[in-house]
C-alpha cells in the first residue's frame, strides 16, 4: 500500500465507528478539493448509518404500539361483551322488577356499552388492516 486517505465515521454522540478510506497501491497527491468531498462523503455514510438506526427503532415502536393496542383492546373488549350481556338480560327480562326510573338508565347504559363495544372493534380492525398492509 503506498497511499492512503480516510476521513472518521463518527455518529452523533462523537461515537467513532470507523473510518471511511481510499487505499491505493500507487502513490497519489490528494488535493484539498478531493479531501473535501471524501469528507462529505463520510457525513452521507454517517447520515444513512443514522437513518437506518432511525427506522429500525421506529419501526421497533410502532410494532410495540401495535401490540399493545391490540391487548388493551382485547381485554376491553372482553370486559365490555360481558357488562353488554348483563345490561341487555336486565333490560330484555320481562321478570325484571327495575322500577321505572332505572330503565333508562339501563337502557343509556346498553346503547353506550354497545358505541363502546363498536368503538373497540374499529380500532382492532384498523390495527389488523395496518399490520396486514405492513404500514410503519
Amino acid at each position: 500500500m503506498k497511499f492512503y486517505a480516510g476521513a472518521p465515521l463518527t455518529l452523533r454522540d462523537n461515537i467513532r465507528i470507523g473510518t471511511l478510506c481510499v487505499i491505493d497501491h500507487h502513490a497519489r497527491d490528494f488535493t484539498s478539493a478531493q479531501r473535501d468531498a471524501l469528507a462529505a462523503l463520510a457525513r452521507q455514510v454517517v447520515t444513512q448509518m443514522e437513518l437506518r438506526l432511525t427506522i429500525r427503532a421506529l419501526q421497533q415502536l410502532d410494532s410495540a404500539k401495535d401490540e399493545f393496542i391490540s391487548m388493551v383492546s382485547h381485554e376491553l373488549r372482553t370486559r365490555l361483551t360481558s357488562i353488554n350481556g348483563g345490561l341487555s338480560l336486565l333490560y330484555h327480562n320481562v321478570n325484571a322488577t327495575l322500577d321505572p326510573q332505572s330503565r333508562p338508565l339501563v337502557e343509556i347504559a346498553l346503547r353506550n356499552t354497545e358505541r363502546l363495544m363498536r368503538t373497540v372493534n374499529d380500532i382492532l380492525d384498523i390495527a389488523r388492516s395496518r399490520r396486514q398492509a405492513g404500514v410503519a
